[in-house]
């Protein structure tokens, strides 16, 4: 009798090919933007606060959405209020990776 090889699939190894994982836990994404913003669970930061009631949150949709609904503000107003708070953290942590330019786009 002769044996033959099966194919099962994607090995294991290929499956994880492309990624980045996460060193503190079982994360994978195979987009840095995204570990980056997953790192933050991990350090506790909590860089965006809402300059309201100056509750922090993690990431800046999350005080866009906080301003927005809980403050009754329209989006424009959550939008500028939100960037407002990333600029306030670039300042203070000056030698953050995140450049300037990104501003509008953090994130995070």
């Amino acid at each position: 009798m002769l044996w033959t090889k099966v194919d099962a699939g994607p090995s294991l190894e290929n499956a994880f090919q492309g990624t980045t994982p996460c060193m503190r836990s079982m994360y994978t994404s195979s987009n840095s933007k995204n570990l980056k913003r997953h790192l933050v669970i991990h350090s506790g930061e909590r860089p965006f606060k809402c300059c309201i009631c100056r509750t922090t949150f993690r990431r800046k949709d999350n005080l866009d959405r906080h301003i927005k609904n809980t403050h009754n503000q329209p989006k424009e107003t959550a939008d500028h209020l939100s960037n407002l708070a990333a600029a306030e953290y670039l300042v203070i942590n000056a030698n953050s990776p995140v450049p300037a330019s990104k501003i509008n786009s953090a994130v995070m």
